[in-house]
């Protein structure tokens, strides 16, 4: 089997697989100037054709290349993936890429389109309802890879309560009902360093803290003169439905050993469970992981601050220290295995067609 792969930076986690695998590859620009727009090859069978999503969008909206697009599919030998190697999952569900991925399962003759998840797909996910395409999940998301810790990790003597520095670059629903709640009972931020919606031009020492290592991206690596500074860390995930979406939001809490409160999809703790980690379940209340609705959620969580207020932080943070100890080891070994684990499945899955 050939494979086609666009040359990009989304595909440098699939190409060192693929090398490391001693698996052939090679890569190719389909775009066509004359027709300004990117054209599958037609005149090839037994081809593998590996497409990011931004791409996928981009073919779509020319008609010429969407009729090149279908010709290489009606091959029944020929094979088309949408792999990313971060948000792949989340950028298909726009209106837009729904529209596309409804298009291509009404119109797929042999089944032999796919999509590489780097998210985990709840039972009702608008996926499952494209039964002409294939989606595979990739078990570890690059996300597990040990951010860098620049100091030990030790809460101080006089730490406070709740952390939130995950809101700032983009305002998405349950944020805002997290924010909207939050300001109705601002007894629960005493002691507490929320920084809730702001641009992106305000990337300061409010939200990344002190870091002695300058990073190319803060997101990704926490600040210890934040983190050891607060006894808990309330995360609104990237995500609140469709997916179960693993970001270096909750990696930053797990790699601090800190414990946590989620806003994420109905279900995200039992699938970190899933994931190997321990939550808090018996020394807080994580019922709120049940609740369908995100406002419900988030009303239940915020009961659990006020309960971890009212007993001490410093005082349920030391019931957690087994389970932070867990989490962290656990985070160490799915970081260390995560190459493995990658190639494994790109070596399964392509070996398969």
């Amino acid at each position: 089997m050939k494979i086609l792969i666009l040359p990009n930076d989304d595909n440098d986690e699939l190409i060192r697989s693929l090398c490391n695998n001693r698996i052939e590859h090679t890569e190719i620009d389909f775009y066509d100037a004359e027709y300004n727009a990117h054209l599958l090859p037609t005149n090839t069978s037994d081809t593998l054709i590996i497409l990011d999503c931004e791409t996928l969008f981009e073919i779509f909206k020319s008609n010429v290349s969407i009729k090149y697009f279908f010709d290489f599919l009606n091959v029944k030998s020929n094979r088309i993936w949408i792999y990313q190697d971060c948000d792949s999952t989340k950028c298909l569900l726009n209106k837009r890429q729904k529209c596309i991925l409804k298009n291509i399962n009404s119109k797929v003759i042999h089944a032999n389109f796919s999509i590489i998840h780097d998210a985990t797909l709840p039972k009702n996910s608008f996926f499952h309802n494209l039964v002409n395409i294939n989606s595979f999940i990739r078990r570890t998301s690059s996300f597990v890879k040990l951010p860098t810790i620049d100091k030990d990790i030790k809460k101080q003597s006089n730490a406070r309560s709740f952390l939130m520095t995950t809101v700032l670059k983009r305002s998405r629903p349950h944020r805002k009902i997290l924010k909207k709640y939050l300001e109705q009972h601002p007894e629960l931020s005493q002691d507490s360093n929320l920084i809730v919606h702001k641009s992106l031009k305000e990337l300061n020492k409010n939200y990344i803290g002190e870091q002695s290592v300058v990073h190319h991206w803060h997101d990704g690596h926490p600040s210890m003169s934040l983190y050891n500074d607060f006894y808990f860390e309330i995360v609104p995930e990237t995500v609140y439905k469709e997916m179960y979406f693993f970001t270096e939001k909750t990696v930053k809490p797990i790699a601090t050993m800190t414990p946590f409160l989620i806003v994420s999809t109905c279900g995200y703790l039992k699938y970190l469970r899933q994931l190997g980690f321990k939550t808090f379940d018996g020394i807080i209340d994580e019922s709120y992981d049940d609740e369908l609705k995100v406002e419900n959620r988030i009303k239940k969580i915020l009961i659990q601050v006020d309960y971890i207020q009212n007993k001490g932080a410093k005082a349920v943070y030391e019931e957690c220290l087994p389970i932070l100890e867990h989490n962290f080891n656990h985070l160490c070994f799915l970081s260390g295995s995560y190459e493995y684990v990658n190639d494994k499945f790109f070596r399964e899955h392509i070996r398969a067609h």
